[in-house]
């Protein structure tokens, strides 16, 4: 009987490039051997049916093997997947910190007058946070003065949004956004700097563009405005800016 050649092949280990759909294709492939060998083992001479079944028990010794390295490779990838989510969700909430940080700093600045800057009242930052509503959101608004122009100054806040609703450009006043800023006053009266805490809520099918901050001064005929830009204020990125 002419000799059959050996079927050798090499465990996971020696290939480090293989990846789990080779893997899996060896295996089934080795399974649809071991059943030829079962098929055509029949009249066979003994010593030629116990060469296929050592050859058989061979492959079953390396499908084992093959096996286990394909169930590794699919947990390696699973904690892949999961440390580069882990990473991504990290680098957001620091790249968040950071932003904060620079405003706190330009808050700073602009109170000092630091680089030469004298302004006098102005819209620092807005900045506004998720609800569980895709239509109600919570912001904080905060107003500043110049300390080398300080005085106190007394007023009222206006918000208003402009965007998209249907195919046309719509401008919404504070009733249209159900608008709350603080107590429920609107009003203003500080020195250096006063925090607003509030919410808004868009009517159903509006798009934002920007939100406008006014503040209606008292004895002053021209009002102190700001427009901050939605998708800017999504990304939660105040920047300093807007004044007198």
């Amino acid at each position: 009987m002419t000799a059959r050649p050996r079927i050798v092949l090499a465990t996971a280990t020696e290939r480090p490039g293989l990846r789990a759909p080779w893997l899996l294709a060896l295996i089934l492939a080795f399974g649809a051997v071991g059943a030829a060998i079962g098929w055509f083992g029949r009249g066979l001479e003994p010593r030629e049916v116990g060469e296929l079944r050592n050859e058989a028990q061979l492959l079953a010794g390396q499908q084992a093997v093959l096996e286990q390295d394909l169930a590794t490779a699919r947990r390696g990838e699973q904690v892949t997947r999961e440390a580069y989510e882990g990473l991504r969700q990290e680098i957001i909430v620091l790249e968040a910190e950071l932003r904060e940080a620079r405003s706190d700093v330009a808050f700073y600045q602009r109170l000092l007058g630091a680089g030469g800057t004298r302004r006098g009242l102005a819209v620092h930052a807005l900045r506004v946070r998720d609800t569980a509503s895709p239509l109600h959101y919570r912001f904080r608004l905060t107003l500043s003065q110049n300390l080398e122009k300080a005085a106190v100054v007394d007023g009222r806040v206006t918000v208003a949004a402009e965007g998209i609703s249907g195919d046309r450009m719509v401008e919404l006043d504070a009733d249209d956004l159900d608008l709350r800023i603080g107590d429920g006053t609107s009003a203003f009266e500080f020195k250096y700097f006063q925090e607003f805490d509030g919410s808004l809520r868009f009517p159903d099918g509006f798009v934002p563009e920007r939100i406008i901050v006014e503040l209606d001064v008292e004895g002053r005929r021209d009002p102190v405005a700001r427009s901050f830009d939605w998708s800017e204020l999504r990304l939660d990125a105040p920047t300093d800016a807007a004044t007198e």
